[in-house]
C-alpha cells in the first residue's frame, strides 16, 4: 500500500483533487473533518476546560469562537492541536490498516508539513495555485472576508517551502481536465 499525504494552502484546492481520487478507487481520509470530529467528542472536555466557556455557545464549542482565539495566538493554536492530534493520528492508522488492500490509500492534510507529519507517507502531492485564486475561492465558497483568508494563509508555510518538501506538484489553476491529466501522470495512467 502507498500512502499519500495530500496538502497545499488553504484555497488551494486540496479537497477537490482528493474527491477526484474516489474515481481512481483511492480511499482518502480527509483530517480536517476528523479534527472536528475530536474537537467535539474525544477532546472536547480538555479543549473547553483550557480555553473556557467563551469558546462555547449553547454548550458546544464555536469554531468560529476558536478559531478567532488561536489564529491569532500561535500558543493556543498550539495547545489546541495537542489535545486534537493524538486522537486524529491514531484515527489517521486505523484508516490505513482498515484499508490495507487497497495500492494507494490518501489523507488530505492542509498543515502536513508544518505538523511534521510527513514521515506517515510514501509520497506527499502539493495542490498549488496562485494566491489571488486561493484567496479569490475562500472568498466565494467559505464567505471569508479577504483579510481574514490573508491572515490564515499566512500560520501555513509557503507554497515554495511546501514545493520543495513535495514529491508531486499538482497545479490547480485550469479546471478538472488539467487535473486529470497530472493525476494520471502521477499514477502512471496516463
Amino acid at each position: 500500500m502507498i500512502k499519500i499525504g495530500i496538502t497545499g494552502t488553504i484555497g488551494s484546492g486540496k479537497s477537490y483533487v482528493a474527491n477526484l481520487l474516489n474515481e481512481y478507487d483511492i480511499p482518502v481520509l480527509d483530517l480536517d473533518k476528523v479534527a472536528k470530529e475530536v474537537r467535539n467528542n474525544e477532546a472536547k472536555k480538555e479543549i473547553i476546560a483550557y480555553f473556557g466557556d467563551a469558546i462555547l455557545t449553547e454548550g458546544n464549542i464555536n469554531p468560529k469562537k476558536l478559531s478567532n482565539i488561536i489564529f491569532e495566538n500561535d500558543k493556543a493554536r498550539k495547545k489546541l492541536e495537542s489535545f486534537i492530534h493524538p486522537f486524529v493520528l491514531e484515527k489517521m492508522n486505523d484508516f490505513f490498516i482498515s484499508n490495507k488492500t487497497y495500492e494507494y490509500v490518501a489523507v488530505e492534510q492542509a498543515i502536513l508539513f508544518e505538523l511534521g507529519w510527513e514521515k506517515y507517507f510514501d509520497q506527499i502531492w502539493l495542490v498549488d495555485c496562485s494566491k489571488k485564486i486561493a484567496i479569490d475561492r475562500l472568498i466565494k465558497f467559505r464567505g471569508y472576508e479577504k483579510a481574514t483568508a490573508e491572515a490564515i494563509m499566512n500560520t501555513q508555510f509557503s507554497n515554495i517551502e511546501k514545493r520543495k518538501l513535495a514529491d508531486y506538484v499538482i497545479i490547480n489553476n485550469d479546471g478538472k481536465d488539467s487535473l486529470y491529466k497530472q493525476i494520471d501522470k502521477i499514477l502512471k495512467k496516463e
